[in-house]
């Protein structure tokens, strides 16, 4: 059996490349966080792509190297082995979580325990990955501005929401009443139609 090292070697070695990293840059880091950090070249030159990675969630190197497995495709259950191998707990997305988690890098949103909706692709649904992060930033607050850019449009915020709530289950988002802000909530009509 290969030591911890080896198998974190192995995918350290796989994603330390510059397209690696702007992959990571473009898709799995927020806005927020690409703000914090400054430039993408500057973070690559200095910190390759576990470096940036590492700024950017506060994590140690190991967990890092992990995570960024997880986010290119290291099945579900070999994360796992690995995160035990760490010593770092399972994610909450794996358990009956009564909020939801978004993972940008996979384009998967959980919630009680399962994907309740799948992005296979967050660069072409830019306003439901915008709310999506937002969300999750604010870890999953009950209620958040309007993250979609140029300020403030109801209707295009009502038209993200749509979009968003197609082919999603037990949950529901909605616009707050007055144009400016989204709500999450459990989708109570699921709920009832399993009873």
């Amino acid at each position: 059996m290969p030591t911890l090292e080896d198998v974190l070697l192995q995918h350290r070695r796989r994603i330390q490349d510059p397209e690696s990293a702007y992959r990571v840059w473009t898709e799995f880091l927020s806005g927020a966080e690409r703000h914090r950090l400054g430039s993408l070249e500057d973070q690559y030159q200095d910190n390759k792509t576990v470096g940036i990675w590492v700024r950017a969630k506060g994590v140690d190197e190991d967990l890092a190297t992990a995570q960024l497995a997880y986010a290119f495709g290291l099945p579900t259950p070999e994360y796992h082995r690995l995160l035990e191998r760490l010593n770092e707990p399972i994610p909450v997305a794996t358990t009956l979580a009564s909020t939801p988690s978004w993972n940008r890098g996979r384009g998967e949103l959980w919630y009680q325990g399962g994907i309740v909706r799948s992005i296979p692709n967050v660069l072409a649904a830019p306003h439901i990955t915008l709310i999506l992060d937002a969300f999750e930033e604010d870890s999953w607050a009950e209620r958040i501005d309007d993250p979609l850019p140029s300020g403030p449009n109801p209707e295009r915020l009502r038209d993200a929401v749509r979009s968003l709530n197609r082919d999603l289950t037990l949950l529901r988002f909605r616009t707050d009443g007055t144009g400016r802000g989204l709500r999450w909530e459990p989708d109570e009509s699921h709920r009832r139609q399993r009873r």
